[in-house]
């Protein structure tokens, strides 16, 4: 089960570029038997080193924007490293609560846009040469037929962003993977496509440069405070790697709608089983 999932774990982020540290707390809290101040950092570090792999394989193919990743990365990882130093402060019983309400709230927002009454998925029509124009949709127009706003074009290089919201967005993301070891790859992704205005294909590659940066910054600042089992770790990172080369090749040629029902409807079952869990542990 630890081979499969550690496999899975790699797949994720190859696929959308993020669910990995869904899946590498409860794999290392429960399948391990690691305490959860040992299993948050420990994922920190499994993730870091599977989105290096997922990085270097996207940039192969062109679908990395350096710029904005770059640029996304050096707000976030400040707060990563933040979080994670006030982590250690955080009694050990809310941890893996407090997970799993951030998983329902990612499994949420993964449902809602994978249901969001698209017939094809805009971001596909991008990725594979059609329209460059991104429509967005309220989730229940399909009812109505209104729109949300106006068309949203895909941003070229040149065209400025909206920095105001990149920045809350940033500073989000990387306090809450740094606190929790969770919630980075999603959040970036989606922030990549609603803020930035990046297709869904550039967006998933150029998450991996931040999702990394943000694990390596978390994880410096829970090293203060947590032992870690090096040996265990490596193997799960390297169990993630055939995953995450399966997922990039794989994340080419799937709908994008029907990974993110896909995964959305796995993370909730992830964070349920957890609640109950620690809620039947305290009982």
């Amino acid at each position: 089960m630890i081979i499969f999932l550690s496999i899975l774990l790699g797949l994720f982020l190859g696929l959308i570029g993020g669910g990995g540290s869904v899946l590498a707390v409860p794999l290392l809290r429960y399948g391990m038997d690691l305490d959860t101040e040992t299993a948050i950092p420990g994922a920190l570090l499994v993730v870091g080193l599977a989105s290096l792999v997922g990085v270097y394989l996207h940039a192969r193919g062109g679908r990395v924007r350096w710029h904005e990743g770059l640029f996304f990365a050096a707000l976030s990882t400040p707060a990563a490293y933040a979080a994670g130093r006030i982590a250690g402060f955080i009694p050990e019983p809310m941890r893996m609560p407090l997970f799993a309400m951030a998983l329902i709230y990612f499994a949420y927002r993964l449902i809602r846009r994978g249901r969001d009454g698209r017939g094809r998925n805009a971001e596909d029509e991008v990725d594979s040469g059609g329209s460059a124009d991104l429509q967005v949709r309220s989730g229940s127009e399909s009812g109505s037929g209104s729109t949300a706003g106006a068309d949203l074009e895909v941003r070229t290089p040149e065209e400025p962003v909206d920095k105001p919201r990149l920045i809350v967005a940033a500073l989000s993301v990387g306090a809450l993977t740094g606190c929790l070891g969770v919630g980075g790859g999603i959040m970036v992704t989606s922030a990549l496509v609603v803020v930035l205005r990046l297709s869904m294909k550039h967006a998933v590659g150029t998450s991996l440069v931040v999702v990394a940066s943000n694990a390596f910054a978390g994880l410096a600042g829970h090293i203060g405070h947590a032992e870690l089992p090096w040996g265990k770790l490596a193997l799960v990172a390297a169990l993630a790697v055939p995953g995450c080369v399966l997922g990039t090749r794989l994340g080419a040629r799937m709908p994008k709608k029907w990974l993110r029902l896909g995964l959305g409807w796995a993370v909730m079952l992830i964070a349920a089983a957890v609640l109950w869990r620690e809620m039947s542990g305290a009982w």
